[in-house]
């Protein structure tokens, strides 16, 4: 397959080698066979560095001063691990020891954050829904909060929810569904309008599609499905390789094989054809050191149109092969909506690399 010859997989590639090549800090211009991209560095937010554990300092909807906080005592609970942005790309949420959502600026440097929720290693994962109302976190759970940091309802898993591990909530890209693993066998589908019914009260899936649990992940628990949608929204992928139609929820492709062990940072970015890409994450706290695979960032995600490949701060061009570093710091990135880019370095100072179409 394509991907696994570009990238490797089953293997890291790491945050450097022969095939990447770094540029000065304002600017990243990286050549492909269909002419030349450039990405121009067009705002940062320095972190504000803090000590101790950084919930203490804040309170839900409490205005941030600064950049998203970096505690150096604490070093990988602090650290970015995640980052999603709205459909509009006017809301941004960044997760690292706090969960911030971001009004984005016309110039990104002038960008204000609100602090909405903690962060921690056992939740490292956000998503937001397209019209950024709504923000999913999950990992060691599940949880929902509205962008003021408001408690959603809670998300109720079916009978019997024992036995898979992590969670997993995804917006999908048209807004209509919330959709993820629990801690038990299958996949559920939440109505993302039923979200309104508020704090307090729990909603329940309108269809829980059929899933198995993986090898064992921690003890008495074996790994979830885990599962991403075609950028147009039109399909739910799986890492089993079945694949459900999301107008109707229909099976369209048979599953072909058992989900594969993995942690708190699995993940699964589904490409423009609907072939799943998976990776995962582990610290290593004796050298200080993520590890990821099979690419040097946390959750991959691939361009709009499919032809690029973001991993923390390096991108891939999968038709040449083609890696150009952005921030090879960077623990996580993103595709902004109109293709730029947003990294987290490795202090989780944000910078944005606005992207220039390519001439010929």
């Amino acid at each position: 397959m394509l991907l696994c010859v570009v990238l490797g997989c089953g293997s890291s590639a790491g945050q450097s080698g022969g095939a990447g090549e770094s540029a000065g800090p304002d600017e990243v211009r990286t050549q492909s066979e269909s002419g030349r991209w450039v990405w121009i560095a067009c705002g940062t937010i320095p972190s504000t560095p803090v000590s101790g554990v950084l919930p203490e300092y804040y309170e839900p909807g409490q205005a941030i001063v600064g950049g998203h906080p970096y505690s150096s005592d604490l070093d990988s609970s602090s650290r970015m691990t995640a980052l999603a942005m709205s459909a509009d790309g006017q809301t941004l949420v960044s997760m690292g020891g706090a969960t911030l959502v971001w009004d984005v600026a016309p110039a990104f440097a002038d960008s204000r954050a609100t602090y909405v929720h903690g962060g921690t290693p056992e939740w490292p994962r956000v998503d937001i829904s397209p019209d950024g109302r709504w923000i999913s976190i999950f990992g060691d759970g599940r949880l929902v909060i509205s962008r003021d940091g408001t408690r959603g309802p809670w998300l109720a898993g079916p009978d019997g929810d024992e036995g898979c591990w992590p969670a997993e909530a995804k917006f999908s890209p048209d807004g209509t569904w919330l959709v993820g693993a629990s801690f038990g066998p299958g996949i559920d589908v939440f109505r993302t309008a039923d979200l309104v019914s508020g704090a307090g009260t729990e909603i329940h899936p309108v269809v829980s599609l059929p899933a198995p649990c993986g090898p064992s992940a921690i003890p008495g628990f074996g790994s979830t499905t885990r599962v991403g949608f075609t950028p147009d929204g039109q399909t739910l992928v799986t890492e089993t390789g079945a694949q459900y139609r999301t107008v109707d929820w229909q099976l369209t492709k048979e599953p072909q094989r058992e989900p594969t062990s993995h942690g708190y940072n699995g993940a699964l970015a589904a490409s423009v054809d609907g072939t799943p890409l998976l990776s995962d994450c582990s610290y290593d706290y004796d050298v200080r050191r993520l590890d990821c695979t099979p690419s040097g960032g946390r959750f991959p995600a691939f361009s709009r149109d499919g032809s690029w490949l973001l991993a923390g701060g390096t991108l891939t061009h999968l038709t040449s092969g083609g890696v150009r570093v952005l921030d090879a710091t960077a623990p996580v990135g993103i595709f902004t909506p109109n293709g730029d880019v947003i990294a987290a370095a490795y202090d989780n100072t944000l910078t944005r690399y606005c992207l220039s179409e390519p001439t010929p």
